[in-house]
């Protein structure tokens, strides 16, 4: 009985230590300055402390994508996901990078997995309309930005890109008064 008590306030301190790191002011200081590296090793502290801790994982991804070192913060999602797959921001992110390697298949399927997750956003959802739109697939483009559209903090953005995707299917006239 006395060792799983021990055992349990050890788990305690050392969440609590994890929780100290993550919120140290020199955090948000070097990441402020550009300083990613740094940041990166206090948050590779946090990973030591406790392996699965999905937030450090992400922090670091965010950091590396930052750097333009996206192999490493692909890695880093997937890892992040691994061990939270319900992690909306990871998913985002991770689509995010996809888009940008030009794998729009995984972009699409990356914000799926966020909307489905968090519910309708309009940044997501316009994410979500860009790789379609990247991968020839106007109709579905369409339909997230109406949806996004919908909404009233829609981005002006949604506005042009749907635009785009009307224009790519054709229908000129309706598209122009999203211009």
């Amino acid at each position: 009985m006395r060792f799983t008590n021990t055992l349990r306030v050890a788990e305690h301190l050392r969440h609590l230590d994890i929780l100290a790191i993550l919120q140290d002011v020199e955090i948000e200081i070097l990441w402020t300055l550009g300083r990613f590296d740094e940041a990166r090793s206090h948050y590779a502290r946090a990973q030591a402390l406790k392996p699965d801790y999905a937030d450090a994982h992400l922090a670091q991804a965010v950091a590396l994508q930052r750097q333009g070192r996206n192999e490493d913060a692909v890695l880093l999602y997937r890892r992040t996901l691994a061990l939270h797959p319900g992690y909306v921001d990871a998913w985002s992110n991770l689509g995010t990078i996809c888009y940008y390697q030009a794998d729009y298949a995984q972009a699409m399927h990356c914000q799926q997995q966020a909307l489905a997750l968090a519910g309708d956003n309009p940044a997501r959802l316009n994410n979500l309309a860009m790789a379609c739109l990247a991968a020839l697939q106007p109709e579905q483009a369409e339909h997230a930005l109406r949806r996004a559209l919908a909404m009233p903090a829609a981005p002006a953005v949604c506005r042009f890109n749907l635009a785009v995707a009307l224009l790519m299917q054709g229908r000129y006239a309706e598209a122009w008064p999203y211009y």
